[in-house]
């Protein structure tokens, strides 16, 4: 965060605690300008908050708002008087929840200070001058304003880096000692540790670079940070990209993290690529579909996320075989099945047949994707009229590298073998599909296409070096 940005300061407090007040003559004092979000709020959609909020409900008014922060993020030497509710998120039945997105705004371009007023002197303003602001709750005034800020209070604490009572205070005081905090330390610098874990990673990134990054626990063994890199070189483009080992207890945090710190792009590995979805600004309908996100951009702190695993499972089949009409086998029901499968739904297979160890897992994603489902016991009679068969479990994977789910006689001569297992390059699978006669396409194939689509998306680039990437895919694979 720049010098600029860390002179916004930011109020925060329940209604009627006095901020707008305070803003006023806090910027006056200054000579800064003062940024009433409700105001604008109000410009930018043209009419009341009230009339607003009765018209489109409490998640729009939020959404506003949201891009307001953003706007006022931007900026540089004023006073944000902030409404009641900027630490919250609100569904269309005026539910609350504590907003990480905007917290993460706030704390990291202002210095925050919760303004907090006795809830009786919140009731009396109020009382006196409501504002034509909308009810957030059905209750009278009095029991509002408690319940509001029983619920907000610790919402308040956790955004705030100033937490400043006002009772009995004028506002000249307040004002000066708002005045006095300025001269002291600076306060806005955050030291959760999970930060301080992302600022490394940024400042390893060349001046100036747009940074990526793959997070995963563990995450020690991606070979994306080579794959993307050999990419970036390849078109002379100014970014980098890192790994970051992150635990679920970290997850958020980190989105936090990433939002503040401008990182553009997150590849997302296991465990994370269903528990991140929580974090997440928007969810692209396909991955909210199949379910799980592992890819997320960053645009202006606004984080979108996507799954590019089916893209790349399709583009690795469709190397070696065309989808349409085909019937296809498909080994396992894990997280990895669940994008497959639905990709070659959407590249219209004529069948599609799910197998996996236990047979509850089996009918249940098939149940999903409206496939056929059974056990490995099924295995060779379903081989037996399959065009395509993709294996989708771990099976295989180094170190257990003799291992096999499918047994060489079940295979034959014109059968496509698919794998999902890319360490080793050539599993036991892979090779005796070859010996076999069968047309084959190796894990690596997946994990290249879709790092490729990942590419795309984070650089804006209409087509990623594929030759490029898949040399130094290859190259790093061959060295492990």
């Amino acid at each position: 965060m720049d010098e600029a940005k860390k002179s916004n300061i930011a109020l925060i407090g329940g209604r009627g605690s006095g901020k707008t007040t305070v803003a006023q003559a806090l910027g006056a004092r200054l000579h800064h300008p003062v940024l009433v979000f409700d105001e604008m709020i109000e410009q930018k959609a043209g009419q009341s908050i009230s009339s607003l909020v009765k018209v489109y409900g409490w998640p729009y008014f939020r959404e506003l708002e949201y891009r307001v922060l953003q706007e006022a993020a931007t900026s540089g030497n004023a006073v944000w008087d902030c409404g009641g509710g900027i630490v919250c998120e609100q569904d269309e039945f005026g539910r609350q929840s504590l907003s990480l997105r905007k917290v993460s705004i706030l704390r990291n371009f202002s210095l925050v200070i919760f303004l907090d007023t006795p809830v009786l002197v919140q009731q009396q303003r109020l009382a006196a001058d409501s504002g034509g602001r909308p009810p957030i709750t059905s209750a009278d005034l009095v029991v509002e304003v408690q319940k509001v800020m029983a619920l907000r209070h610790p919402w308040y604490r956790q955004a705030c880096h100033v937490h400043l009572k006002t009772e009995g205070k004028a506002v000249d005081q307040i004002v000066r000692e708002i005045q006095t905090l300025l001269k002291g330390p600076d306060m806005t610098r955050e030291h959760d540790p999970v930060t301080e874990q992302w600022r490394s990673l940024v400042s390893e990134a060349p001046s100036g670079a747009t940074v990526c990054a793959v997070i995963g626990d563990p995450v020690e063994h991606s070979v994306s940070p080579a794959m993307h890199t050999a990419g970036y070189r390849s078109l002379g483009l100014k970014y980098y990209f890192g790994r970051l080992r992150v635990t679920s207890s970290e997850l958020a945090r980190s989105m936090a993290a990433v939002r503040s710190l401008t990182i553009r792009g997150v590849s997302v590995t296991l465990p994370h690529k269903v528990a991140v979805m929580q974090y997440l600004d928007e969810i692209d309908p396909v991955a909210q579909q199949i379910g799980a996100v592992n890819t997320i951009v960053n645009t202006s702190g606004h984080l979108k996320g996507y799954n590019t695993d089916w893209e790349g499972a399709m583009r690795s089949v469709e190397e070696v075989a065309s989808i349409a009409g085909k019937t296809v086998v498909m080994i396992g029901a894990g997280g990895a099945a669940r994008g497959v499968g639905y990709g070659f739904l959407q590249r219209l297979a004529g069948r599609l047949i799910i197998l996996n160890r236990s047979e509850e897992k089996a009918k249940a994603l098939a149940g999903e994707l409206g496939a056929q489902w059974g056990g490995l016991d099924q295995l060779e009679r379903s081989l037996g009229q399959a065009d395509i068969l993709f294996q989708t479990t771990s099976v295989g994977m180094h170190p257990d590298i003799l291992e096999t789910i499918v047994p060489q006689e079940f295979l034959h001569p014109g059968l496509v073998v698919v794998e999902a297992v890319f360490n080793p390059l050539e599993t036991r699978l892979i090779r005796e599909a070859k010996a076999a006669g069968c047309k084959v396409s190796l894990g690596y194939r997946m994990l290249l296409y879709q790092g490729v689509r990942q590419f795309e998306l984070y650089t804006g680039v209409e087509k990623a070096p594929v030759e490029a990437m898949d040399k130094a895919l290859v190259e790093t694979l061959k060295n492990r």
